[in-house]
C-alpha cells in the first residue's frame, strides 16, 4: 500500500450564504505496478471445489489469485468437520496467506491426514476463505477434501447378488477367486451363483473403494415348492401356501416369460430367492424352475403351534414334523414364532417334514 496526504476543498450555496472549506488526511491507496495500470487487486479463491487423498498422506490445497495483482492481499483459512473430524481424522488447520504487491498465482495450505486402524467409508471435511483484504473472494469460498480409507474390516454382509464380473452384493465387488460357495449346504462354485440369489458373504471389505475378498459365500434357497397361482397383472403368486410377490426388479429363469408367466402354470415347481416382510409376504428377488421336484423346502416363522399333533404353520402352509430330524434347534424342539427352514415333501396340503433346522441367519449356515 501507498499513504499520500491529501486535501480536498469545497465551495457551495448554504441556507445562509455562500459555504467553503478544507479537509485533509492520509488516505492508503494500493501500490501502482506497471502489470496492473488500472490497480485492480484481483479475486482469491480455491483452485478446485474438491480434493480426493487417503489416509496417512498429506493434501496440498491449492489458492489462487487472479484477475490482478495491486496491492498485498491477504486472506484466512480455517478448516471445518464433516463427516470428517479434526484431530481424529485430519490435524485441523488454519492460518493466513498473503500475497504481494504486484503477485499472483497460487499457494498451497498442507494439511495431514491421520491414518488410524478403523476400516470406514470414505470421509470429508471442508476448507474455507474468510476476511479477504483488498481483493474480493471468488465462487470457490471453500472446497471439500475426501479421505479415503486404506484399512479392510471382517464383515458379514446380506444382500441379494446384483453383477457376476465379480460378485456384486449392496455395491461391493467381491473378488472370490480363493472363495469357499455353498449352495444349500452343499459346496459349489462362484459361477454356479446367479444375479438376483441373495446371499450370505463372509470376509474382508475396503469401504472407500467398495471392493472386498470373500471367504465365504452362502445361498439358501427361500422357498421350493409347486405353483398354486400365478397373477401376472398384480405380480402376486402363491406358492405352497406363501404369498409371493414379484416386481420389476425381480430376475426369472430362462424359462419363465416375466410378461406373462408363461412357464409358472400349476403344479410347476419354482425355487424362489427373496426377504419375506413382517406379514410373511415373500418379495422375490429371483424366480426359478427348480433343478428337482424332489425336495421341497420352506423358510419361515413357526405359528400356530401344536405339540400333541406335532405340527405347526407358515402363514396358509400346515407343517408335520412328527418324523423330522431336528437340527440346531434352540430349544432342541419347534418354538412357537421362531425362524425355521424345513425341508420335506407334500402330502395334500400338508409338507411331512423330514428336516428341521434353525434357519440360516441372514442367509448363512444353518445354526449360525
Amino acid at each position: 500500500m501507498q499513504t499520500k496526504f491529501v486535501k480536498t476543498c469545497y465551495l457551495g450555496l448554504g441556507l445562509f450564504g455562500l459555504l467553503s472549506g478544507c479537509n485533509s488526511g492520509d488516505i492508503n491507496f494500493p501500490e501502482w505496478d506497471p502489470k496492473w495500470p488500472s490497480g485492480s487487486t484481483g479475486t482469491i479463491q480455491f483452485r478446485q471445489t474438491t480434493y480426493d487423498a487417503a489416509e496417512g498422506t498429506v493434501v496440498n490445497v491449492g489458492v489462487t489469485r487472479i484477475g490482478g495483482g495491486a496491492g498485498i492481499v491477504r486472506v484466512d483459512y480455517r478448516t471445518v468437520d464433516g463427516s470428517a473430524t479434526g484431530g481424529s481424522d485430519y490435524v485441523a488447520t488454519s492460518g493466513t496467506l498473503t500475497w504481494p504487491s504486484g503477485t499472483t498465482g497460487n499457494q498451497s495450505i498442507s494439511i495431514r491426514l491421520v491414518d488410524d486402524d478403523v476400516a470406514e467409508a470414505t470421509e470429508s471435511f471442508t476448507i474455507v476463505l474468510s476476511n479477504v483484504s483488498i481483493a474480493s473472494l471468488g465462487l470457490n469460498a471453500s472446497t471439500t477434501v475426501n479421505i479415503a480409507d486404506n484399512d479392510t474390516a471382517a464383515e458379514r454382509t446380506f444382500g441379494k447378488i446384483t453383477g457376476l464380473d465379480q460378485i456384486v452384493v449392496n455395491g461391493f465387488h467381491y473378488d472370490t477367486d480363493s472363495t469357499n460357495v455353498f449352495i444349500n449346504g452343499l459346496p459349489a462354485n462362484a459361477p454356479d451363483l446367479k444375479v438376483g440369489q441373495v446371499v450370505t458373504v463372509e470376509g474382508e471389505v475396503n469401504y472407500s473403494e467398495a471392493t472386498g475378498t470373500a471367504d465365504e459365500i452362502h445361498y439358501y434357497p427361500t422357498l421350493i415348492g409347486p405353483v398354486e397361482s400365478a397373477d401376472v397383472e398384480n405380480g402376486r403368486l402363491v406358492i405352497m401356501g406363501q404369498e409371493v410377490r414379484a416386481s420389476n426388479d425381480t430376475v426369472f429363469g430362462n424359462k419363465i416369460d416375466p410378461n406373462t408367466y408363461d412357464g409358472l402354470a400349476a403344479t410347476t415347481v419354482v425355487e424362489v430367492s427373496g426377504i419375506a416382510d413382517n406379514d410373511g409376504t415373500i418379495d422375490a428377488t429371483r424366480i426359478e424352475r427348480a433343478i428337482s421336484s424332489d425336495r421341497l423346502q420352506l423358510t419361515g416363522d413357526v405359528t400356530a403351534l401344536d405339540p400333541a399333533r406335532m405340527s405347526f404353520r407358515v402363514n396358509n402352509l400346515m407343517l408335520d414334523y412328527s418324523n423330522a430330524t431336528f437340527i440346531d434347534l434352540p430349544a432342541g424342539m419347534p418354538v412357537e414364532g421362531i425362524e425355521v427352514m424345513a425341508v420335506g415333501a407334500l402330502s395334500g396340503d400338508t409338507l411331512v417334514v423330514e428336516q428341521l433346522v434353525q434357519a440360516p441367519l441372514a442367509g448363512g449356515a444353518p445354526g449360525e
